[in-house]
C-alpha cells in the first residue's frame, strides 16, 4: 500500500477468527496463538519483564477497547473491564467480570481465571502479587499504533487499583516487546503471508487482458471485488480504496478510490492491491502499459522510469538484513532513484506486513520527524517488509511494490518481483 504507515488502514483482527475451545495447558486451539504466546514469554524472559498486562473492556463490536497485542497470543473477547496477564514462564492469568468467566475459561488461553463481582481491585492485586520483582509491561506507545492498545481511561482505572500498593512504579511501556512479537513472524505466519501474495499475483494475471482502451478505473475495481466475493476473501486495507487503480496522467494517486478515468493507448495502468486471506495480508503494486498503434513496446521514457524504480527496489532489497536500521535500507533505495535523475519519493520505502497491511513496529524510512523514531529501529530476522516507491512520467506515475522476508543473513522474496513492464490488453 503506497504512502506512509503512520496509521493502520485495516482492523488487524478482521478475518482472523478468535480462537475458542478448551485446550490442555491453557493455550487454546489456535496454533498461531500458542506459538505467539511462547514467543511472548521468551521475549519477556530475555528483556526482564516480570509480567505483560493488557487492560481491555468491550473488545467485541460496539466501539470498545480491543488490544491488538492481546489478540496475538490470546484472541478472546470480554465485556467487562478486564486484566489479561502473561508471565515469563508462559503462564497466563485473566481477571474478568463474573459474566465473562465461562467464555474465558472455555477459550483455553488462560491457566488461571479470577472472576470478580463488584470490584476488580482485589483480584488484580492478587494476580500482580503473584509476580516476581521487576517491571510490568503495558501496551502503550507514542509511535506504534499496534503497540498502543491501552486507552487513557483504562490506564486511569489501573492507576486507581495500584494506588497505595507495592506495584506503583513498576509499569513501563511494552512497545519494544510488542513490536518484536508482532514483527518476528512464525513459520506458519510466513506461509500465510506467502499464500496471500500468490493469490494476489493470480488476480493480477487475470487483469491484463481486461486492461483495454476504454476500461475505466471503476470497472477494474469492480472486477477485482467481484473476484474477491467469489473467493470469499477480504481486502488488506479499507475496501473502498483497495485496490487503488490509476490510469494515465489524469488519475489521482494516493489513498483514493477509483474514478471514471478510462484507459487510452499510451497510458500507464497502476494497481496497488492486497488481499486478506486466512487472517494475513499481501500488499503489491504492479504496472501495465496500454499499447499504442505505432509501437509494440513502451516508449523510452517509461522504460527508463521502470528501470529506476526496479533498480531502487533491488538496492533496498540488497541492504535489507538483520541489524541494519530502517533508515539505511531506505537510503539505499532513495539514493538510487535520485541518482537516476528522479525526485525523491515523499514517503517511507517500506512497512512491515502481516495481520495488518501496516503491521506496526519500525519502518524503512528517512529521518524525517514523521518517521524518525521508527526508522532508527533495527531490522530483525523473521520480519516481513514491503519495498515500494514510484516516479512520475508523462504517461502516468510508475510505482512498484514487492514483499520480502528477512532471513538470518539477508532477505528473500515472498512475491515474484515484476522485472519488466507488462503490456495491457
Amino acid at each position: 500500500m503506497s504512502g506512509s504507515p503512520d496509521g493502520n488502514g485495516v482492523n488487524e483482527a478482521r478475518g482472523h477468527p478468535r480462537a475458542g475451545g478448551v485446550a490442555a495447558g491453557g493455550e487454546g486451539r489456535d496454533p498461531i496463538a500458542r506459538a505467539k504466546r511462547r514467543q511472548a514469554a521468551a521475549i519477556m524472559a530475555r528483556t526482564g519483564l516480570a509480567g505483560w498486562l493488557s487492560i481491555v473492556r468491550e473488545t467485541g463490536a460496539g466501539g470498545g477497547s480491543p488490544d491488538p497485542v492481546l489478540d496475538l497470543w490470546a484472541p478472546v473477547n470480554v465485556v467487562g473491564l478486564s486484566a489479561l496477564l502473561l508471565r515469563p514462564d508462559g503462564r497466563a492469568t485473566a481477571v474478568v467480570a463474573n459474566y465473562d468467566r465461562v467464555a474465558i475459561e472455555r477459550s483455553g488461553h488462560f491457566d488461571e481465571v479470577l472472576a470478580y463481582d463488584q470490584d476488580w481491585r482485589p483480584a488484580l492485586l492478587k494476580a500482580l502479587d503473584a509476580l516476581g520483582e521487576g517491571r510490568i509491561g503495558l501496551n502503550y506507545s507514542m509511535h506504534d499504533n499496534l503497540a498502543d492498545g491501552l486507552t487513557h481511561g483504562a490506564f486511569l482505572a489501573l492507576e486507581h487499583v495500584l494506588d497505595g500498593s507495592r506495584h506503583v512504579g513498576r509499569m513501563v511501556a511494552a512497545e519494544g516487546a510488542a513490536a518484536e512479537l508482532r514483527g518476528v513472524k512464525t513459520a506458519d505466519e510466513v506461509e500465510r503471508i506467502r499464500a496471500a501474495a500468490r493469490i494476489t499475483e493470480g488476480l493480477f494475471a487475470e487483469l491484463g487482458p481486461r486492461l483495454r482502451p476504454g476500461a475505466t478505473e471503476r470497472e477494474v475495481y469492480a472486477h477485482v471485488h467481484g473476484r474477491l466475493r467469489e473467493m470469499g476473501l477480504g481486502t488488506a486495507w479499507d475496501p473502498e480504496i483497495c485496490p487503488a487503480v490509476n490510469i494515465g496522467p489524469r488519475s489521482e494517486h494516493g489513498h483514493a478510490g477509483p474514478g471514471d478515468v478510462a484507459a487510452a493507448p499510451g497510458d500507464l495502468v497502476h494497481l496497488d492491491f492486497g488481499v486478506l486471506a486466512n487472517g494475513y495480508c499481501s500488499d503489491l503494486q504492479r504496472m501495465w502499459f496500454v499499447p499504442e498503434a505505432d509501437r509494440d513496446s513502451p516508449p523510452e521514457e517509461v522504460l527508463l522510469a521502470f528501470d529506476a524504480v526496479h533498480g531502487a527496489i533491488r538496492a533496498g532489497f540488497a541492504a535489507l538484513r538483520p541489524g541494519v536500521s530502517g533508515v539505511e535500507v531506505d537510503n539505499a533505495a532513495r539514493t538510487h532513484v535520485v541518482d537516476a535523475g528522479y525526485p525523491e519519493f515523499q514517503h517511507a520505502f517500506g512497512h512491515q506486513l502481516g495481520r495488518a497491511c501496516h503491521d506496526g513496529g519500525g519502518v524503512l524510512g528517512p529521518l524525517w520527524p514523521r518517521y524518525a523514531a521508527r526508522s532508527r529501529q533495527s531490522v530483525r530476522a523473521g520480519q516481513v517488509w514491503t519495498l515500494e516507491l514510484g516516479v512520475p512520467t508523462s504517461r502516468g506515475s510508475l510505482s512498484l511494490e514487492e514483499m520480502a522476508l528477512v532471513t538470518e543473513d539477508g532477505a528473500l522474496w515472498l512475491s515474484q518481483p515484476q522485472d519488466s513492464i507488462w503490456m495491457a490488453g
